[in-house]
């Protein structure tokens, strides 16, 4: 009943630091600050909209990075000369030293360590690995094997990794096609955070002061400024020197003027900017990847005359080797940082590292050197998902300043809460395609082939007239929906690259290299597209098989799965029409053939490049989306009706679509508190000690707790829930009435389920369930069926011959969150539907039932309803009153 403006039901205020919850972390002191306080969506929205909350992150003042050429900087470059030196030392008394040069660099990725000979990059495989390993002290071959080692743990060592066990003892197996996209980004976070705790410890034990607010500084290469190396890595005496790296590097030449460099090195600032406009994580990660990283690994690591041309920096397994490995990387996660305080900025999502299992083991320091005191497990190839969330958003450092000349100040950050609920189950999959088929050449070209997807919506054709609506900035308040795809291919080392464009069939028809599409996409002078390079992973598998004999190898290229994920929203069409310099789409207007079908193109210089999938989801930046007046949830309308898709109505303008075919129906116009409801609700669901300990029933407050305690001490927000949950939960299209289904349960097969009851209104519902025969609410009494629009439905729904007796007098005091646990259910429960007695009102899930002719429940996600509490629908933000149902099955023999 609390209004989305003001709200009529009594608050609180919480004011409290939560970053000393570093060192506190009292639940029960936490869940009693929640107890009794109440909040409103608009409320929650306002506690979050302060310049000093606008940063996912939750930053350490004390430890601070800073810019390698500011004066702070160079000073840590001075203690990192000096505990690289240390480090280097450890590792030539003992190679498998845990504080020593090689066994941190080789968490990375780790190689023969023969300077002499280091042609054969002999840990390739896991079982290579593990030999190498055990000879060598590193680990036990046995931990190798079973993947419980930090050696290789890279996310490029996918492929090493798969098959592995995600928990000891189980049957279930790591089978990523690409762990990138996940966890690129995130596990490169901590192991930088990692490394910098064993540099100050070798620091320490040599005495030097002041070591404790040491950290990590950064090259900030995209700076016009800053192109060149800092005079330490070029100096032969220090220890951040090595001859293996791109020799113009280290004789002073800018990045920007490499051979091979000099024109793309220049534009890397422009592309870079991209990553960061992205309002999806995974997506940026993946930009970011490509564009600046991988870019620079190449540019320092080419000529490096270790690996035949290459240096250190361009494998692999021997990266973390160079020590401008450190600063690249440094400047690489302050790109992130600087994402993180932006308006485009979403979070990682527990659901993201589940799909996407990795290994986020470290060392620490030991205090008596033993290797498995030493393990720091975060998370287990994906057993603690929440464990890394909470690390890679609390971080134990802090930078400088965010803004470069790639990420300017000055724009509001985000708003915490808008980006928490853009979580993956509120992105629809919009179209799911396998593809197989081999590249074809390019008219003209030698070295070019090319692949065209075509983009369906339910087996239908998605056309251009569809895609322009969608992403036209003016048809949706200045903020259109992205399209984002994850595109699963395999791809051979360096060289070989693929480039991937959004675009219309008709433009596809005859490809060459004097197209201009071609041109824009591989040409000299290539701006446009998505370009995706992997780093060499050295020896390929022909040279695994034949050791002795590698002439015949050329013509079998190592295959790396790789899933590039691509947000095709900014577009290479500019407000004014003119074509612009960047972007992954290319869909100009042509109003003679508004039924032209969009298409992902894909240009390769390898023949051998493979897509295998491309599934495309469509999200919308709701931080852009707060400044407009509406509230209305376009997302979530076209993930409930995903024809609509297709309609160049629905389009055009997907509210007044709604308010003109959809409203008169019944339908509840979904608004973008409901995800929060939602999220709330599944947060208090995922965590039964803060039901324990009186949590307050909001679950806006919920949120709140999450955002101030409950992220930081590693708390599960429930999102993967949402996605994963099987939901008992379903409303009929026409009538959007409400029921809770278990006729499909099999005769042996029995679940049960907590309940946990929440509430945001001064009216205290009690809620319960009755029997109903159909999707549209009819019930059966004596033999006898009655309609939901029959003028006795109401008492012959609930009266005692009907109520599901299990089910009734759920409600939940003002203030505390409540729970019941363990009520069974079974296929003889059949099909369940929601009323709610409210002072002398009773309200159902069926229009007609209702005396004002409307629906007062509404599903927010899987097993969680909200109810509205006011006749007419009082301000329809069905939150009054919210049940959610957590489902354990529970199987027993037939009899």
């Amino acid at each position: 009943m609390t209004s989305k403006g003001s709200g009529s039901a009594k608050t609180s205020t919480i004011n409290f630091d939560s970053r000393n919850l570093r060192e506190e972390g009292s639940e029960f002191i936490i869940t009693q600050i929640y107890s009794g306080y109440l909040m409103n969506f608009s409320e929650l929205l306002g506690k979050y909209s302060s310049s000093e909350n606008r940063s996912l992150e939750n930053w350490n003042p004390n430890r601070v990075r800073h810019n390698v050429y500011s004066p702070e900087g160079k000073d840590a470059l001075l203690l990192f000369d000096k505990a690289v030196g240390l480090m280097k030392e450890r590792s030539l008394k003992n190679p498998a030293d845990l504080l020593g040069w090689n066994y941190q660099a080789g968490i990375h990725g780790i190689w023969n360590l023969d300077y002499e000979k280091p042609d054969s990059l002999q840990t390739q495989t896991r079982a290579q690995l593990a030999d190498f390993a055990e000879e060598k002290g590193f680990d036990t071959r046995e931990n190798v094997l079973n993947g419980n080692t930090v050696l290789n743990n890279c996310t490029h060592f996918t492929a090493m990794w798969n098959g592995t066990n995600l928990t000891p003892g189980t049957t279930a197996k790591v089978n990523n096609p690409d762990a990138s996209p996940a966890n690129f980004i995130a596990w490169h976070r901590l192991y930088l955070q990692y490394f910098e705790e064993i540099a100050r410890e070798n620091l320490r034990l040599s005495g030097e002061a002041n070591t404790e607010t040491w950290a990590l500084p950064y090259w900030a290469y995209l700076n016009e400024e800053d192109v060149l190396v800092p005079d330490i890595f070029r100096d032969t005496g220090s220890n951040l020197y090595t001859p293996y790296r791109n020799p113009q590097l280290n004789a002073g030449t800018a990045l920007t003027q490499l051979t091979n460099y000099s024109g793309a090195a220049a534009n890397w600032p422009k592309q870079t900017l991209q990553g960061l406009n992205k309002n999806n994580y995974m997506a940026m990660g993946t930009l970011i990847e490509n564009m600046p990283h991988n870019q620079f690994h190449v540019a320092s690591g080419t000529d490096g005359g270790l690996f035949g041309d290459e240096g250190l920096m361009l494998p692999t397994s021997s990266a973390a080797f160079d020590p401008i490995f450190w600063v690249h990387h440094s400047f690489i996660d302050k790109l992130w940082s600087a994402y993180n305080a932006s308006e485009n900025a979403n979070y990682a999502f527990k659901y993201d590292f589940d799909q996407n299992p990795w290994n986020y083991m470290f060392l620490k320091p030991s205090p008596d050197g033993s290797l498995e005191k030493a393990k720091d497990k975060i998370s287990y190839w994906g057993n603690n998902s929440i464990n890394v969330i909470s690390k890679i958003y609390n971080p134990d450092y802090s930078y400088d300043y965010l803004g470069t000349t790639t990420n300017p100040t000055g724009i509001p950050g985000p708003n915490k809460v808008l980006s928490i609920i853009q979580a993956p189950a509120y992105r629809p999959t919009i179209s799911e395609i396998k593809w197989s088929e081999s590249l074809k050449p390019i008219f003209g070209s030698t070295n070019l082939y090319s692949s065209i997807i075509p983009l369906t919506i339910n087996s239908r054709a998605f056309t251009a007239k569809a895609y322009l609506d969608l992403t036209d900035s003016k048809k949706n308040n200045g903020n259109p929906f992205d399209l984002v795809s994850a595109v699963e291919l395999l791809l051979p080392n360096p060289p070989a690259k693929a480039t991937f464009l959004l675009t219309r069939a008709s433009l596809t028809a005859s490809l060459s290299t004097e197209t201009r599409l071609i041109q824009a996409m591989a040409g000299p002078r290539a701006t446009v597209g998505l370009s995706v390079q992997g780093l060499s992973m050295g020896v390929d598998e022909c040279h695994q098989k034949n050791p002795t004999s590698h002439s015949h190898c050329n013509h079998m290229p190592m295959l790396m799965p790789t899933t590039a994920i691509i947000d095709f929203g900014y577009s290479v069409i500019q407000p004014d029409g003119t074509d612009g310099e960047y972007g992954y789409s290319y869909v100009p207007s042509d109003d003679s053939k508004p039924d032209d079908q969009i298409v992902l193109l894909m240009v390769s210089n390898s023949a051998d490049t493979r897509v295998s999938s491309v599934t495309t989801s469509l999200n919308q930046n709701l931080n852009k989306n707060s400044s407009n007046d509406s509230t209305f949830d376009a997302t979530a309308y076209f993930a409930r009706f995903p024809k609509l898709l297709t309609n160049p109505e629905a389009t055009a303008n997907p509210e007044a679509y709604f308010e003109k075919y959809d409203k008169g129906k019944g339908i509840v116009a979904p608004e973008l508190n409901f995800r929060a409801a939602a999220t709330g609700m599944s947060y208090l669901m995922e965590n039964k000690k803060l039901l324990e300990g009186g949590v307050s029933s909001s679950p806006y407050a919920a949120i709140s707790n999450y955002l101030d305690y409950g992220q930081m001490q590693g708390l599960a927000l429930g999102d993967s829930s949402l996605i994963n949950a099987k939901n008992y939960l379903r409303s009929n299209d026409n009538s959007d009435g409400i029921i809770l289904d278990f006729s499909a349960l099999k005769i042996e097969e029995k679940i049960a389920s907590d309940i946990i009851i929440g509430r945001d209104a001064s009216f205290k519902p009690t809620l319960g369930f009755y029997h109903v025969k159909d999707d549209l609410g009819t019930i059966t009494i004596d033999g006898i069926d009655y309609k939901s629009s029959h003028s006795d439905y109401a008492s012959l729904a609930i009266s005692s011959k009907n109520l599901f007796d299990e089910l009734t007098g759920l409600n939940a005091n003002l203030g505390v969150a409540e729970y019941r646990q363990a009520i069974n259910f079974d296929h003889k429960s059949g099909k369940l539907a929601p009323f709610a007695l409210v002072n002398e009102n009773i309200f159902f899930s069926f229009a007609d039932a209702n005396i004002d002719n409307i629906n007062h429940f509404y599903i927010h996600g899987a097993n969680i309803i909200g109810l509205e509490d006011m006749l007419h629908g009082g301000d329809t933000d069905f939150d009054d009153t919210l049940l959610g149902f957590k489902f354990e099955p529970r199987v027993v023999p037939a009899v």
